[in-house]
């Protein structure tokens, strides 16, 4: 897709997701079974979610889909709810970041080749994410601390004025960062 669909696929988002009646969420993995991870008939809901745990963060994601559903009218049931809606599918291809393996289920990839997976549009076009152990450490490097302990997300969340760039360097790392955002953006088409 080009930008702008991209953003005119965002901002349809945005305009549509706070009317949703309900929203369901898909994702698509680079394998989603371990040999070590069996499900079984009598495990409990907090067992299987254990297994399914270590399964999801030992494989990629590969495509976020999320579904919103919109009622059309009111004439439903005795309870007042629709029976019918309508679907608004929205999928996004995402790709780890630099440094992060990818590990492929074989069974994984003829299940998505079958259904028609662009491999190269995941390779091409997938935005790019971070496993939760380097989300920390950026989290750590960018957002301000006091004593050691980072500031409260309400400190965090307050209006603060605009930033001013006083130092060269700053000014030259905003650019180049500016730069390889603008190229990213750029290659997407």
């Amino acid at each position: 897709p080009t930008k702008k669909k991209k953003t005119t696929a965002c901002d349809e988002f945005e305009l549509l997701i706070p009317s949703a009646a309900f929203v369901a969420l898909d994702l698509e993995m680079t394998g989603i079974h371990l040999p070590d991870c069996k499900e079984l008939l009598d495990d409990t809901p907090a067992m299987r979610y254990a297994k399914m745990r270590t399964v999801a963060s030992r494989f990629n994601i590969v495509q976020v889909g999320i579904t919103m559903f919109h009622r059309v009218g009111l004439a439903g049931d005795a309870d007042g709810i629709a029976d019918e809606y309508v679907a608004r599918t929205f999928n996004v291809f995402t790709f780890p970041g630099k440094g992060q393996q990818i590990i492929l289920d074989s069974s994984a990839v003829e299940f998505l080749v079958a259904n028609g997976m662009d491999w190269n549009a995941w390779f091409r076009d997938g935005v790019p994410y971070l496993q939760k152990n380097a989300a920390v450490a950026l989290k750590a490097k960018l957002l301000p601390t006091e004593s050691g302990e980072t500031v409260a997300l309400v400190d965090q969340l307050a209006p603060k004025p605009p930033m001013t760039l006083d130092r060269p360097e700053d000014t030259a790392l905003c650019a180049e960062a500016l730069s390889s955002l603008a190229a990213w953006w750029d290659g997407i088409d």
